[in-house]
């Protein structure tokens, strides 16, 4: 389960939003606003009864570079010539 803590900072009166998803380790985000971090307990929960927190996948995940090199690997064997044939004349061009 998540719960609010309140811990005095330089800026004021902080609440800080603690939970532990199902990767085991806990989590905390700080709020200034106690309404929002309100929100974020009751989103937080929500996502636990569920199950749908995206916590665990975040250690599997690839980057842009690694996701890009295995699309173009995967579709090498359909590359083909994409470009126009050279022609001796082009009728737009004057």
């Amino acid at each position: 389960m998540a719960h609010i803590t309140t811990k005095e900072t330089s800026k004021g009166t902080a609440y800080v939003v603690k939970w532990r998803p199902q990767s085991g380790t806990f989590k905390e985000k700080t709020f200034y606003v106690k309404r929002e971090a309100e929100r974020h307990l009751a989103k937080i929960e929500h996502e636990l009864a569920d199950g749908n927190s995206t916590e665990h996948l975040s250690g599997r995940s690839k980057t842009f570079r690694q996701a890009a090199e295995a699309m173009i690997a995967a579709s090498a064997h359909l590359s083909r010539r994409l470009t126009l044939p050279k022609r001796a004349s082009c009728r737009w061009k004057r």
